[in-house]
């Protein structure tokens, strides 16, 4: 269970907001969020944000070094660039990231990308969640989108349907 894993602002809200955040630890161990991240998550005081501050024993927080912005699609926020820039200079295991566009730019460099719902699949395979149809039902609730597509794909490969 040593990989190297740098996570996104939308994973670290959605499970920090149902407060599952330890599903993240449970399968990766220690992962790794840029400043940026931390920033987007501080924005609102909220129970994500808590879950942030609660858990920094073992989210690390690196500070991106500096990269050239034009070599990123305009459209990704702060967090995405300097997640997948992290990513990419750490030799991470697996980028854990939302956003299509941001998830299209990490897999043409290269990138292992996962989302939060697979995620949710790797700890239901390994036993750490029950059911992922629940945590994913708990996420939608926090204003957390998820296409039907893309709902019905994970609930199909987690034997939920």
């Amino acid at each position: 269970m040593n990989f190297k894993v740098v996570v996104n602002t939308t994973p670290i809200i959605a499970l920090g907001k149902i407060e599952l955040l330890s599903v993240l630890r449970e399968l990766y161990g220690n992962v790794t969020i840029p400043i940026a991240v931390v920033l987007e998550v501080a924005i609102k005081d909220d129970v994500a944000f808590h879950q942030l501050l609660e858990n920094f024993d073992w989210i690390k927080i690196a500070e991106c070094p500096e990269y050239e912005k034009n070599a990123f699609p305009k459209n990704l926020h702060a967090g995405e660039v300097e997640a997948i820039f992290l990513a990419q200079i750490t030799n991470a295991d697996f980028l854990i990231i939302d956003d299509n566009n941001a998830r299209k730019t990490a897999k043409n460099l290269g990138l292992n990308v996962i989302g939060t719902a697979g995620t949710l699949l790797r700890a239901k395979e390994l036993g750490i969640i029950p059911a992922v149809k629940p945590v994913l039902d708990s996420i939608r609730e926090n204003n957390f989108y998820l296409s039907e597509k893309i709902l019905d794909t994970v609930l199909r490969q987690a034997g939920e349907n």
